[in-house]
């Protein structure tokens, strides 16, 4: 496990004296939350010392701004390569930058913009600034948002549209709208190797509306992130992290909890989950829908306190395999059901018909609401979960009254208690969102 970073203090300049090395001063996450021992999200510690931050950028020309008339004046001038340097202050020209022209300022706590687009191509950098109100979009232009903070905007808080998009130490907070949006929506196709890559490190988003980041064929890369408090809009939505059309997922240490509805959901997308992945309070969590044959690996997870169903395994997914996972608290909640309606459900798996699944003895279930596990009469593959806190005596249910006889492709562990009939309803998939 790594320790939590410690804060450098300069007396002397930016580095301090040249004879002793600066003190330590261990600060900790102060209200950013912790994950692997590290602390998520944007600090409140400046980039550097100097008035006018552009240590480690190699600008090929360097536009120094201290007031609106001047940023202005440099924002539509400054091609690629360029750097406009902002000085502490607050900043209300809402920004339209060239691709390739890097943005920064001397930490977030300290620059402020009303909003920033990038259009073009090539690469651009955004460093040390807080984005108020409006929020970061490029368009076609490769963007790393570096300690940055992203808070109250009134549309998308970060929106790539065949682009890549990398965030680090950076904080999405307060958005109307989605967190983290990149989505592929080229002509000429999403196919790998032409997919826009989105990566996460030690980056909080939390308090958005609809979901808090969302993946529309994209090759995603998370590690240390933490997503929490993703709200309902108009009473639809409310998800912690989604993928779909064709994306891959890596993601170890992720933390998504307190959202109004899917914690994880995969829509006909592959990848692997974990080690680390926690997701506590919300209404389903883990979906997988539709996994194709690349399939879906989750080692190495947490899952608690969460409403009708902890991982939903849909209908024609392909090669899921689970495992070294804990499942526990399911608790009964109303959601759309197979016979229609809303009915109560609060299972630890529901594995529909139709998917081929692994379900190891490493994946301990226990305090279901319901049943550890529903699975559909045409479910394949092998269920040996670890069954305890009363689920060993509730049992798996099978949807088909005709017995064991009847599912060849399926085995369940010997010792764990089995049911067969038709009169359980288990929740549906109910589909990727529509941002």
């Amino acid at each position: 496990m790594r320790v939590a970073p410690l804060v450098f203090v300069a007396l002397v300049g930016c580095s301090g004296a040249k004879d002793e090395p600066p003190p330590i001063v261990d600060v900790g996450c102060g209200e950013r939350p912790e994950i692997e021992g590290v602390c998520v999200g944007v600090s409140a510690a400046p980039v550097c010392a100097d008035e006018m931050c552009s240590k480690d950028v190699a600008c090929s020309r360097s536009w120094s701004v201290r007031d609106d008339a001047a940023l202005a004046d440099a924002a539509p001038k400054a091609v690629a390569g360029e750097c406009i340097v902002l000085a502490r202050g607050t900043y209300r020209t809402a920004l339209k930058l060239a691709g390739g022209v890097h943005l920064l300022g001397t930490g977030a706590s300290a620059v402020t913009v009303s909003g920033l687009t990038f259009e073009g191509a090539g690469k651009s950098l955004v460093r040390g600034v807080a984005v108020v109100g409006g929020g970061v979009v490029t368009r076609g232009v490769a963007v790393e948002l570096d300690r940055v903070s992203v808070r109250a905007s009134t549309g998308y808080a970060a929106l790539a549209e065949n682009a890549d998009l990398t965030v680090t130490e950076t904080t999405i907070a307060e958005s109307a709208k989605i967190g983290i949006t990149v989505r592929c929506t080229a002509p000429s196709g999403c196919a790998a190797g032409r997919r826009p890559r989105l990566v996460l490190r030690r980056t909080w988003v939390h308090d958005t509306r609809s979901v808090g980041v969302w993946g529309s064929s994209v090759d995603a890369d998370l590690r240390d992130v933490v997503i929490e408090n993703v709200h309902a809009s108009s009473f639809l939505y409310g998800r912690g992290l989604e993928v779909n059309g064709q994306s891959t997922l890596f993601a170890p240490w992720v933390r998504i909890k307190d959202c109004a509805d899917v914690g994880l959901a995969m829509f006909s997308s592959v990848g692997t989950l974990g080690p680390g992945l926690e997701l506590r309070s919300v209404v389903r969590g883990l979906l997988l829908s539709k996994v194709p044959e690349g399939g879906l690996l989750a080692d190495g997870f947490t899952i608690e306190d969460t409403s009708a169903v902890a991982i939903l395994i849909g209908a024609d997914s392909k090669n899921v395999t689970v495992r070294n996972g804990v499942i526990s608290g399911t608790r009964m909640f109303g959601v759309p059901v197979d016979i229609g309606g809303i009915e109560q459900v609060g299972d630890g798996i529901e594995w529909a018909s139709g998917a081929q699944a692994l379900v190891e003895d490493s994946v301990h279930i226990s305090q279901s609401g319901r049943r550890p596990a529903v699975l559909g009469a045409g479910a394949r593959g092998t269920f040996a979960a670890t069954l305890g806190g009363g689920d060993e005596t509730r049992g798996v249910f099978v949807l088909d009254p005709s017995g064991s006889s009847k599912h060849p492709e399926l085995t369940i562990a010997p010792g764990i208690k089995v049911e067969y009939g038709s009169t359980v309803p288990i929740a549906i998939d109910p589909g990727t969102s529509k941002p």
